[in-house]
């Protein structure tokens, strides 16, 4: 079982923080590593010592250990690129298939129809 509060998936992979060994699905390894790479994007360098682990119940939340300005980080994101010397154009997008939209009708009631007889 993954260790996040509220997880109910399985858990892929075993981290390390603060000497504790936590094992976490697919996505929540994904959010954090997201989360590390946000706090690298404020201060220049990262790590799991940047993380806050806090119990819920059983179970953990992981949290930023201080404040960070979500919306700045965006930003920082564009410039980063920029530095790099990445476009918006060199990124590249999966396209993703449009789904049809289902149009759903009622089905016509079939009408039996008496015979007559003689």
């Amino acid at each position: 079982m993954c260790d996040i509060s509220g997880c109910k998936k399985t858990g892929t992979i075993v981290i390390e923080l603060h000497g504790k060994h936590y094992s976490l699905c697919q996505e929540h390894f994904e959010q954090l590593s997201d989360l590390i790479y946000a706090i690298a994007l404020a201060k220049g360098e990262a790590g799991l010592e940047n993380i806050k682990v806090t119990k819920a119940r059983t179970k953990i939340r992981i949290d930023f250990l201080e404040p960070i300005n979500i919306n700045s980080l965006k930003q920082l994101e564009v410039q980063v690129y920029q530095y790099l010397g990445v476009s918006k154009e060199e990124l590249g997008e999966v396209p993703q298939p449009k789904k049809k939209k289902l149009v759903r009708r009622r089905k016509r009631k079939k009408r039996k129809l008496k015979k007559k007889r003689k």
